[in-house]
């Protein structure tokens, strides 16, 4: 079974990697893609790669948790509600490894949001993944997610508590930039699946800035 945990490492030793093969001479254009570079590229924005990359340097399913935890529980102090829906682990060690695959099928998909992703594309998709020395599994895992057209019903199907569904849009939250119309459409498209406050919106935000 794929490890969420184990994708997010690939991807971090990869960009490493990647630096250091800035250091060289280069031998190909290729070898030289940081995740950044990477996702940035064929997603058509420098700054979503740069949300990829930071989202991975800073501890990637940690990070969401940490920024769903501290939303979560800001909204329900401010609302009055009980807190045992609240997330109960704010380092995200308490995901399971189902969800935690859903997490990131719910970033690389938010990515996408701005536009499908033509033949051409896919082809440079797996040439750059295959430069990336990626885990076999992890790079086929990539290939199939960015190859799949984005399906909103699919991604929320399994997604119950609140605490799910905050990590959700957190995920989706720091794939993309909502200044976009196409992007800001589709966080409002998940929002209205997920039935979030707009109060909890404004926390998590609030979360992303600290």
């Amino acid at each position: 079974m794929l490890d969420a945990k184990k994708i997010f490492s690939d991807l971090l030793k990869s960009q490493d990697s990647g630096v250091s093969d800035q250091k060289k001479e280069a031998q190909s254009t290729m070898s030289q893609f940081s995740v950044g570079d990477f996702i940035g590229s064929f997603f058509g924005s420098q700054n979503k790669g740069n949300i990829f990359e930071n989202l991975i340097k800073g501890g990637g399913l940690t990070a969401i948790a940490s920024v769903a935890f501290d939303a979560l529980k800001n909204y329900q102090q401010q609302s009055g509600q009980q807190s045992n829906t609240c997330v109960e682990d704010k380092s995200g060690n308490n995901q399971n490894e189902a969800f935690s695959l859903t997490l990131i099928r719910a970033m690389i998909q938010a990515a996408k949001a701005d536009g499908r992703v033509d033949e051409s594309e896919q082809q440079l998709i797996q040439e750059k993944i295959s430069e990336m020395n990626l885990d076999k599994q992890t790079s086929q895992f990539l290939i199939t997610e960015l190859e799949k057209p984005v399906d909103l019903d699919a991604l929320v199907h399994d997604v119950q508590t609140d605490t799910q569904k905050t990590e959700l849009y957190v995920a989706s939250r720091m794939a993309l930039d909502p200044d976009k119309p196409k992007e800001r459409d589709y966080l409002n498209q998940l929002t209205q699946k997920l039935s979030l406050p707009a109060d909890l919106l404004d926390h998590i935000e609030q979360a992303m800035k600290k």
